[in-house]
C-alpha cells in the first residue's frame, strides 16, 4: 500500500512538472527605445517607447518583456530556444511575487537573418559616462554587400557591471548571444546602451537603460489543464 502511494505521488509530480515550468527573475531593467529606420531620410524625430525587461542575473534561460497598456499588463517570457509565451492581466494584479500564466498563447520567434559569419567582434576601450567606465564592444559587418544594402548595421554595445554579475545578460535570439555561444569573451553585466549605425553613418536605433531595480518575480507557465 505504501509503495503504491509513493508511486502515485511520483506520477503526479512528473505529470505536473511536464505541464508546468517555473522561471524566476531577480532584476527589472527599464529601457527607453527609439527606432530611426522610418526617419533616417526625414527631419522628424522618432518617439521613444518604454520597455521593461525582467532578467535572472545568473542565467540566460529565460527573460521576460513587459509593457502596460490601457490598464492591462502584457507579459512575454521568452526562452533561449526562441519559444515565447504571451499573457495579460489587470495591472493592479501584476505587483505580486508569483504569477501563474494558465494556458498562455505560445509560439516561436523566427530565427534572425543576422549571422555571426557576417560580423566581426571588436572589444573597444572603456566608454566613460558621467566619469564612470563601462565596457564597450562592437559587432562590425564584414559582409560589405549586406552592409551597403542596409540589411545589416554596425552595432555598438555598452555594458554596465556595477552589480558584479558573473555572466553577460543576453537574449537567446540576439546576435551577441550567438557570439557568446561560439566562445567570444563578451563582458559580464547588463546592457546599458546599444545602438546601430548604417553605411551612411546614421543611427538606425538606440536602446538606453533608464534604471535597474532588484525584484523577486516568479512566473509559472501552467499548461496542466489546457485543451
Amino acid at each position: 500500500m505504501h509503495k503504491n502511494y509513493l508511486l502515485l505521488i511520483t506520477l503526479l509530480f512528473i505529470s505536473f512538472t511536464s505541464y508546468c515550468q517555473t522561471y524566476t527573475f531577480d532584476y527589472m531593467v527599464e529601457y527607453s527605445y527609439k527606432n530611426f529606420t522610418d526617419t533616417v531620410k526625414k527631419s522628424t524625430k522618432s518617439r521613444a517607447s518604454t520597455l521593461y525587461c525582467f532578467i535572472n542575473s545568473k542565467s540566460n534561460v529565460c527573460y521576460m518583456n513587459v509593457h502596460e497598456s490601457k490598464g492591462k499588463t502584457h507579459m512575454q517570457p521568452t526562452l533561449e530556444t526562441g519559444k515565447f509565451y504571451l499573457s495579460s492581466m489587470p495591472t493592479e494584479d501584476f505587483f505580486v511575487e508569483g504569477i501563474s500564466m494558465k494556458c498562455p498563447y505560445s509560439g516561436f520567434i523566427p530565427p534572425s537573418d543576422k549571422k555571426p559569419k557576417d560580423f566581426e567582434f571588436i572589444a573597444k576601450a572603456d566608454t566613460m559616462i558621467n566619469t564612470q567606465p563601462f565596457k564597450h564592444y562592437v559587432l562590425k559587418p564584414i559582409n560589405e554587400k549586406k552592409f551597403k544594402k542596409g540589411e545589416i548595421n554596425i552595432e555598438h554595445y555598452i555594458i554596465d557591471n556595477s552589480l558584479d554579475f558573473q555572466i553577460p545578460i543576453l537574449s537567446g535570439q540576439s546576435l551577441s548571444y550567438k557570439f557568446w555561444e561560439n566562445g567570444a569573451k563578451l563582458p559580464n553585466g547588463i546592457l546599458k546602451e546599444v545602438f546601430g549605425i548604417n553605411a551612411e553613418g546614421k543611427r538606425t536605433f538606440e536602446q538606453k537603460m533608464v534604471q535597474v531595480l532588484p525584484i523577486k518575480k516568479i512566473i509559472i507557465i501552467d499548461n496542466s489543464k489546457c485543451k
